[in-house]
């Protein structure tokens, strides 16, 4: 009987926890689409045992994932992440208010498998790349084929490296020459001012919402630091696909994407 009553007194705060999303729907998306990425402040109200939980099944069962640059080719091992399966009632109704949200902003877009990320402490940055493959055979026609990335901060001091409105480099990937034509001379290459890196830094409920065809890399980390993951897909976005500038991009686009990595 008094494990009974336990479940009912956590069964009683579930509904609290649940109206505690914050509203997503009404959020103006413009910065989104033109500079690539957009920080929504505060938006998720993650309780202590959510974050217990979601931090503690990342330590136990992550996997290792891509995690080199352009200065350290070898991966250190030390970014990981493990799919959320939630089988409690408080998380599942967790996660059904978080995909609900969502769904509203991006109709058009189906979510993907959440995961948590952890990046252990001495992570290295990763390489520039995006999640989304330039194409001139099927490129994008509007907002609505771009596929988006959600991180959701489960820790205050959490990072991301982008390279702003780069999604307009790689969307002209397949057509370097329009946009040359566009900018400068074809002759000019040299004098084209590249794209800076910039660290977005975030905290705890805070949301980053980005196009999967911005040039980005995970951030370094001194310390452990753990946050949420999906991606919102369109048809176009060939799944699980990381496109390094690097290796990958022309020798235009790897001028203008600024690597500055220690």
């Amino acid at each position: 009987m008094q494990r009974k009553r336990k479940l009912c007194n956590k069964s009683d705060t579930l509904s609290q926890e649940n109206k505690k999303l914050k509203s997503l729907a009404e959020t103006n998306l413009d910065t989104l689409y033109t500079q690539g990425y957009q920080v929504l402040k505060n938006r998720i109200e993650i309780s202590p045992r959510i974050k217990k939980y979601l931090i503690e099944l990342a330590k136990k069962n992550s996997a290792i994932i891509f995690n080199h640059n352009e200065k350290s080719r070898q991966n250190d091992k030390k970014r990981r992440q493990v799919n959320i399966r939630p089988r409690t009632q408080y998380m599942i109704e967790f996660m059904d208010g978080l995909n609900q949200k969502l769904s509203s902003m991006f109709p058009h877009l189906k979510i993907n498998d959440w995961v948590v990320i952890e990046s252990k402490p001495g992570c290295k940055p990763q390489a520039a790349h995006t999640d989304y493959p330039p194409s001139d055979k099927n490129p994008p026609t509007n907002n609505n084929q771009i596929p988006i990335n959600v991180l959701v901060c489960l820790q205050s001091n959490t990072y991301l490296n982008v390279w702003p409105r780069s999604h307009e480099l790689i969307q002209s990937e397949a057509q370097r020459q329009e946009y040359l034509n566009v900018n400068k001379d074809i002759g000019e290459i040299d004098n084209i001012k590249p794209i800076k890196m910039e660290t977005i830094e975030m905290a705890m409920s805070d949301v980053l919402l980005f196009r999967g065809d911005l040039v980005h890399g995970g951030a370094g980390y001194d310390e452990s630091n753990c946050r949420m993951h999906c991606f919102m897909d369109h048809g176009y976005r060939i799944p699980n696909r990381t496109w390094l500038i690097d290796g990958n991009g022309s020798e235009f686009l790897k001028k203008m994407i600024a690597v500055d990595h220690p």
